[in-house]
């Protein structure tokens, strides 16, 4: 962890976390216009921090454990083999099979929806090895067409 500097992500100006959410606003704003228009009209400013905090801090399990411990140990895992990267390849992989129903959703069900279920919902009906696969992530955000959860 020392190598991929995640304790930048916990130091007091959490420096790690903010240059995590700058990633995760420009990959939504290129790769996911419609997606980042409808989350930043929901907020009324430009600020993710409500959405993905919760992700990048607890690598998805602080949502997950009591709802799906077994999915929730199965991530820890990939994060302590794979690094913070992991976490990006999965967000892109919920995002590009979630993202009619995110634009569908508004206020706390979007909260609620992108913090909870949105990750439930997709590695209960994907494989973790097809969900961490990015470049059919980037795929199928390209192709509407593809896999839909």
């Amino acid at each position: 962890m020392n190598k991929l500097e995640w304790r930048k992500v916990f130091n007091v100006d959490m420096q790690g976390l903010v240059d995590h959410l700058d990633f995760i606003a420009d990959m939504l704003s290129t790769t996911f216009r419609e997606v980042y228009d409808h989350l930043i009209e929901e907020l009324d400013e430009v600020n993710l921090v409500p959405y993905f905090t919760g992700m990048i801090m607890t690598v998805f399990i602080s949502d997950l454990q009591d709802i799906s411990p077994q999915i929730a140990t199965h991530i820890f895992d990939i994060f302590l083999f794979d690094g913070h990267l992991s976490i990006f390849q999965l967000l892109t992989k919920f995002i590009s099979l979630q993202e009619e129903e995110i634009k569908q959703m508004y206020d706390e069900d979007l909260q609620f929806y992108i913090a909870k279920q949105m990750p439930l919902d997709c590695l209960k009906k994907y494989p973790m090895y097809q969900l961490l696969d990015f470049e059919a992530s980037v795929e199928e955000a390209n192709n509407p067409n593809k896999l839909k959860c």
